[in-house]
């Protein structure tokens, strides 16, 4: 289910998902504080670093978006970035889940 470039594939649509991708990243983070482990976070940050390389220059996500089309309650996609950057502290991920979040405004 895990593609190469950090995906989470989407089985119905058969392409990779920016959505389904997100969730991950809470499982991940949640793995890496309750083992302190920090291969977690590094993985985390591979699923995070797939969904922003493919965030549009908007803010928003069309490519491996549900019918290619930007939707407003991807949000829940940005939550996931800034959960990251409180733990990691990299910038990238909260101003692109900012980003993100003035285009649903």
């Amino acid at each position: 289910i895990q593609l190469r470039n950090w995906a989470w594939w989407d089985s119905v649509h058969n392409t990779p998902a920016i959505f389904d991708t997100w969730q991950i990243i809470f499982w991940l983070l949640k793995l890496c504080q309750i083992t302190n482990d920090k291969k977690y976070l590094e993985a985390a940050e591979r699923w995070a670093d797939f969904i922003v390389n493919n965030q549009e220059q908007d803010g928003s996500w069309i490519k491996y978006a549900f019918n290619n089309q930007p939707h407003t309650y991807y949000s829940r996609v940005s939550w996931a970035l800034l959960e990251l950057w409180q733990i990691n502290k990299n910038d990238k991920y909260k101003n692109l889940a900012i980003k993100q979040l003035n285009w649903v405004l």
